[in-house]
């Protein structure tokens, strides 16, 4: 679910003010990179960006031909259309009781970064309800109400280039599992740059209506009874947005992800990591379409 769950928006509930340095100032960002997570049974650590802050022209043209691999990719990866291709490295850690799916994606839009703000983002308003179905999947996110939040107690943060909230997800996998997450995510930006961190949060484990757990919904139909929940641990993801200095109007989005698949979902079949290349050009490609649609809105209103 974290492939498509990258959203940025403000939740107006028991603000903290807080006036990030940079984009980098951002502690799920941070320790996702530094200390690092658990996922089934083992600590996990994303890298760091490719393309850092501060980078100057030259030198970021030799990052995006190393993420590119080759001059001809590049020079497609950097077409201001709408089908130019995304680039993914993926690797998997398998354990006794499941995979952990580990992916880098990286991606151009052409947009203004400044267009970006604390309410919407650019990949979709989270005021509204985000469905999303592909290939199988139906992925449901919905913003976790003010109240939700003020019973457990939990305040966030917000100020000029910062947005927090939580976000509740439902997974409909391929006929056979149901999984639920409830995911902080916290989004800090610059002048330059924005940082989207997101992470499934364990305070949630044990919540009553806001849980995070999987169930087979193979078994049910094969028994034709409910099979009992089993805690889901989710996972954690970044994504940068970058301007590039050697390519006016262009941003590079930059996504870093894990996830825990148990082995109870599929055994050792891989109906879900086997779709996730292609869902890295479909999530590049809804990332434009929704800019697309924003400029469209705007000059729109300009006229009236």
């Amino acid at each position: 679910m974290h492939a498509t769950a990258v959203l940025l928006a403000s939740l107006l509930v028991g603000p903290t003010p807080f006036e990030p340095k940079s984009s980098e100032d951002n502690a799920l960002y941070q320790e996702m990179r530094t200390r690092g997570m658990m996922l089934g049974g083992r600590n996990v650590v994303l890298p760091d960006p490719m393309l850092g802050n501060g980078v100057d022209k030259d030198e970021e043209q030799q990052i995006l031909l190393k993420i590119a691999g080759n001059a001809n990719y590049l020079a497609n990866f950097l077409q201001n259309m709408r089908v130019a291709p995304a680039k993914m490295k993926e690797r998997d850690i398998k354990t006794e009781n499941g995979h952990i799916c580990v992916r880098d994606v990286w991606f151009v839009v052409y947009a203004d970064l400044e267009d970006v703000d604390a309410k919407a983002g650019p990949f979709g308003d989270i005021d509204t309800k985000q469905v999303v179905e592909e290939g199988g999947m139906k992925i449901t996110g919905e913003k976790v109400a003010a109240a939700e939040l003020e019973e457990r107690g939990i305040t966030v943060q917000q100020g000029h280039r910062v947005a927090e909230f939580y976000l509740h997800q439902t997974g409909e996998l391929f006929g056979d599992v149901f999984v639920q997450a409830t995911n902080h995510l916290l989004a800090t930006g610059d002048s330059d740059s924005w940082v989207f961190a997101f992470r499934t949060d364990p305070r949630f484990d044990n919540d009553p209506k806001l849980a995070n757990f999987w169930r087979s919904t193979r078994a049910q139909k094969e028994t034709s009874t409910s099979s009992e929940p089993t805690p889901y641990e989710g996972g954690f993801s970044y994504t940068k947005l970058t301007k590039l200095k050697s390519r006016p109007g262009a941003i590079l989005v930059e996504t870093h992800f894990a996830f825990w698949e148990p082995h109870g979902w599929f055994q050792d079949a891989t109906p879900l990591r086997s779709k996730l290349h292609a869902g890295s050009h479909a999530s590049a490609r809804r990332v434009r379409a929704e800019i697309a649609k924003r400029k469209q809105l705007a000059k729109a209103r300009t006229r009236q």
